[in-house]
């Protein structure tokens, strides 16, 4: 007995066909801006990159978003996992000396997610888990958020390895609250090329430096 699989709406196959050329640009003006030549052996910041290569900083902190992040869905792509993102709770040294951690955020003030984040999980447990705080600001990326805390806003979910770098953070969770999959795609017609091989490898590298945690072997 055959099972023919149930073709795609046609909206759909549009979107997978615009996502996978925004992700072909996307590796292709990495490796042409030797993006890959510029990752360090320690976590460099994005403007630092940017200075480096002679681009924008905002718009190359987008080509990254870009690169590394959640599984995509379109199934015309090649896919990697790269390893696990951890999330903990920080805080400010200040804002924790007047505001003790008791093991809970119940009374704490709290940087939220904004809602393009809200699907994350690390935004889903927040959302649980802070019926008895008070907002005071939400961010719109993980370093807005880093930013929030260094400036006594509150306690706020970040990535682990944001707060590696950073003796402004104190991490007041005792084991991480959530965890990402980091994933990097790449269009079928792309995934030998030299150049593109390379931006790769680097951002995988990169990634497991700064902190996220290797997928197995298998993965």
């Amino acid at each position: 007995m055959s099972h023919d699989t149930p073709a795609l709406p046609p909206q759909a196959v549009l979107s997978q066909m615009i996502n996978g050329y925004w992700l072909a640009t996307a590796i292709c003006t990495a490796a042409r801006l030797g993006l890959a030549d510029e990752v360090r052996d320690t976590p460099t910041a994005t403007k630092d990159i940017a200075v480096a290569i002679g681009a924008d900083a905002g718009a190359l902190y987008r080509l990254l978003r870009a690169l590394v992040g959640p599984r995509p869905e379109q199934q015309s792509l090649v896919v990697r996992k790269i390893g696990t993102l951890q999330w903990s709770v920080y805080g400010s040294a200040a804002y924790l000396e007047a505001h003790p951690w008791k093991g809970s955020l119940d009374e704490h003030d709290v940087v939220a997610f904004g809602e393009s984040l809200a699907h994350i999980p690390s935004a889903q447990w927040l959302a649980a888990a802070s019926a008895r705080t008070r907002v005071t600001v939400r961010m719109t990326s993980p370093l807005t958020g880093a930013s929030a805390v260094r400036s006594g806003w509150g306690l706020a979910v970040l990535p682990d390895f944001v707060a590696r770098t950073d003796a402004a953070l104190v991490r007041v969770s005792s084991e991480p609250v959530a965890s990402d999959e980091v994933w990097i795609a790449v269009h079928p017609d792309l995934q030998h090329t030299p150049r593109i091989r390379a931006v790769i490898e680097h951002l995988v590298a990169a990634a497991h430096r700064a902190g996220v945690v290797a997928a197995p072997a298998h993965s």
